[in-house]
């Protein structure tokens, strides 16, 4: 479906989206690209009022009629997104102060269960001696802690993963549009 101009749809109605192309007649059929684009239209000039329940209302509205959201859309939908990662959550201080914070939280909680896992099957020591070498070794890297955070780490990360939730340690691409 193509995307119609603002220009086209501007003071359009729902009797003219009725309307076949030739003009008014007996026979009114229901002309449903322009009936989408009168829709779109007033949802766009309510967002841009500042209306964010006209966003919500253009992704359902593109969801039940199976049509591509506009780019008006995508960037709104993004902008909401993005401010919800990286914003602040309310009460909310420290690691998880906001999503981005907690995701990169998570990540280092793989990193030393990934690390633990690797050192002892490779060296075949014991979990107290892994989490106190890795301790050691990790100074000054972003998984850096003591043995007890290491081990805490480890066995969140081991719990998760046996409950199945291993979809919280999904790595971000962070692409910006």
């Amino acid at each position: 479906m193509r995307e119609i101009p603002y220009e086209e749809v501007r003071g359009y109605s729902i009797d003219k989206a009725l309307e076949p192309e030739d003009g008014p007649n007996r026979n009114r059929e229901f002309n449903l690209e322009k009936f989408i684009a009168l829709e779109l239209c007033n949802c766009e000039r309510a967002w841009q009022a500042g209306r964010l329940d006209a966003l919500y209302d253009a992704v359902a509205f593109c969801e039940i009629h199976l049509c591509p959201l506009p780019r008006w859309v995508t960037q709104g939908v993004l902008a909401i997104i993005a401010g919800q990662y990286w914003g602040t959550r309310h009460g909310k201080r420290g690691r998880i102060a906001n999503h981005a914070a907690k995701d990169r939280q998570a990540e280092v909680d793989w990193r030393r269960w990934r690390m633990v896992d690797d050192m002892r099957r490779r060296e075949g020591i014991s979990l107290d001696a892994v989490f106190i070498r890795l301790s050691s070794l990790l100074q000054g890297f972003p998984e850096q802690g003591t043995p007890r955070a290491i081990k805490r780490s480890y066995n969140y990360v081991k719990r998760e993963i046996l409950a199945g939730g291993v979809g919280k340690f999904y790595r971000t691409q962070n692409r910006v549009i």
